[in-house]
């Protein structure tokens, strides 16, 4: 007996359930239960029998690792450095629409009807074996040749679709990277040829010696234009240390520094040179220049007009180089910027060019080693018997099934019968 609690308007009642009746009825009716489980056995042994035969074909295939990658930069890359392939992936890209309509198209002439792809579908299965890396193509068919023809060409084609989706080297992509090779070939070749034409009219090295040599006379009539300044300021100060004197002659040190301020205004050293100028004086030298102060004040100021005059001819002769050096820099930076640039395009065809011949080599290399990708392992072979499990499975489906509705309509009866009793009971009452 089986107690439960009914919660009915706020009060708990208490209803036992009896089963005695149930399990007595399954007991005495047993024949029933039996008799119907032997028929239905019997029925799904003759219709499982009636059936066509079914054979199963298994192909096998293997997904490897490549013991080494081929890098000419790196040299050779350990296997650990290697990404894994998703071997979970591969069952259900097997059963891909796409692979399993090329399948079809290749086996439905030796099929004996028209078979479509769901019913293509319907008889293969895919598996990982114990390993995930081996994978089972399971076919089932009525005919043991086709089962194995299926399994084969199942097999052929998606070693095929695996090893193009996940990267294994073949024929289409080797020949994709030798045609960009042949492309950026040609690319360098132009790239040479400009570069060529280029220094046909490259006037830089031209245009940098011109500059370089107006730059040396521009800082050299520099360096004349301070040095007149300099001695103008000398002369000054030399017309006004005689000025200030008295009498009219002139000792043997001022007439020195005159001479040597004359002799400074016009003696040149030649250029790079930088000699002292050296004076021999005789002992009894009684006069430089001029003993008269007078005169030697003129002379100072003749000098000093000659250095004025010479001083604006320095800074004409400066004002007239600066354009021409701006117009050569000018010159020279637009031939810079374009031999940078075609250099650049040059080396950048020459790096494209250099790492697309190696990765041509690298697929060349990879593609020798046959030890690396999705491989058929084992092709199926033809079946010699049909599956023996599936008449026994169909027989003992039959019964378990035919058992339990042969219980269940018997715990309905029982159920119907003591409802029917208690309600006229309670009707009699």
């Amino acid at each position: 007996m089986i107690a439960s609690d009914l919660l009915i308007g706020g009060y708990n009642l208490e209803e036992e359930i009896d089963l005695r009746p149930y399990v007595e009825a399954i007991v005495k009716r047993w024949y029933w239960v039996v008799g119907t489980a032997v028929l239905a056995a019997v029925v799904a042994f003759i219709i499982s029998s009636l059936l066509p035969p079914t054979y199963e074909a298994t192909a096998l295939v293997v997904v490897t690792e490549p013991s080494q990658l081929v890098r000419f930069e790196a040299g050779f890359d350990a296997i650990q450095e290697i990404v894994p392939r998703p071997l979970r992936a591969y069952p259900e890209l097997s059963l891909s629409d796409e692979l399993l309509q090329t399948v079809l198209t290749e086996v439905q002439p030796v099929l004996p009807k028209e078979m479509t792809l769901d019913q293509l579908r319907g008889t293969l299965s895919a598996e990982s074996g114990g390993d995930p890396s081996l994978i089972r193509l399971i076919v089932q068919y009525s005919n043991p040749e086709t089962t194995a023809l299926i399994a084969n060409t199942w097999a052929k084609w998606f070693v095929q679709k695996a090893n193009e989706i996940y990267g294994s080297t073949n024929d289409n992509q080797l020949a994709s990277f030798e045609a960009q090779v042949k492309q950026i070939s040609g690319e360098l070749e132009e790239a040479g040829a400009a570069l060529i034409e280029f220094q046909a009219r490259n006037r830089l090295d031209i245009v940098s010696n011109e500059l370089f040599a107006l730059q040396t006379t521009r800082s050299t009539l520099l360096a004349k234009r301070v040095t007149v300044n300099l001695l103008l300021q000398d002369i000054a100060g030399l017309i006004e240390l005689l000025s200030a004197q008295s009498g009219n002659s002139v000792n043997l040190a001022d007439q020195l520094t005159a001479l040597f301020l004359q002799v400074s205004a016009f003696y040149e050293p030649a250029q790079g040179s930088s000699n002292p100028v050296f004076l021999q004086i005789n002992g009894d030298a009684a006069v430089l220049t001029t003993a008269s102060r007078r005169e030697q004040i003129a002379l100072l100021n003749d000098l000093e007009t000659t250095l004025i005059t010479r001083l604006a001819k320095l800074d004409n002769e400066v004002d007239m180089l600066e354009p021409q050096i701006l117009l050569l820099q000018t010159e020279r930076e637009v031939f810079v910027v374009e031999q940078n640039q075609l250099n650049r395009e040059r080396d950048t065809a020459q790096e494209a060019y250099l790492a697309l011949a190696r990765r041509v080599e690298e697929e060349r290399i990879t593609a020798q080693d046959v030890t690396e990708g999705v491989r058929l392992a084992s092709q199926a072979a033809v079946p010699k018997n049909p599956m023996g499990s599936r008449r026994l499975l169909i027989t003992m489906g039959g019964i378990v099934l035919q058992g339990f509705l042969a219980v269940t309509v018997i715990l309905f009866m029982t159920w119907w019968r003591i409802y029917k009793t208690q309600e006229l009971t309670s009707l009699s009452e």
